[in-house]
Formats: C-alpha cells, structure tokens, sequence
C-alpha cells in the first residue's frame, strides 16, 4: 500500500518536473525571438512638464516567464523617450 508520505512525494515531484519542462520548453521557443522588437504601449511622465503621456515603443525582446493564467509574458527593453535610459518591462503575448 502507498503512504502518504509516498503520495506526497510523487506529487511533488511530478509537480517540480512539470514546472522544469514548461521553463526549459518556453526558454527553446522564445530563444529564436531574443533581440526582435515589438510595438509596445506605455503611460509615462515626462519629467519636465510633470504630463503623462501614452507612449507607443519599440521594444527589445530580452526573454519571456509563464505569467497568470498560463499566459506568456515577454520580458522587453526600451529607450524611455523622455529621459534616453533603458528600461525594462514586461508585456502579455
């Protein structure tokens, strides 16, 4: 008879192998779209006037992680238009 212990364990661990595909799985598919820019949409305050302004990017594709509800989430950079620097963010695919 299985115990508890081995039930939790199998659970467990089919739960760590499952989450370790998924990452490996999505880290072979975005690999190809590292580098690619997308158009992104950003609400950002120009630091002079104090005004918020829509924004639309180019964005950088950096990687991508599983976000809620199974979706796929895209890590991206991008030249903030107001100040020159870098930013990061992250934007639903």
């Amino acid at each position: 008879m299985i115990t508890d212990t081995e039930i939790d364990t199998f659970v467990s661990d089919t739960l760590s192998s499952l989450q370790a595909f998924r990452d490996s799985l999505l880290e072979d598919r975005v690999r190809p779209h590292l580098g690619k820019t997308l158009k992104i949409m950003r609400r950002l305050k120009d630091p002079t006037s104090g005004e918020y302004h829509d924004v639309v990017l180019d964005a950088t594709i950096t990687g991508a992680r599983w976000g809620f509800d199974d979706g796929i989430d895209f890590k991206v950079t991008y030249t903030h238009p107001f100040t020159g620097k870098t930013a990061e963010t992250e934007q639903g695919a």
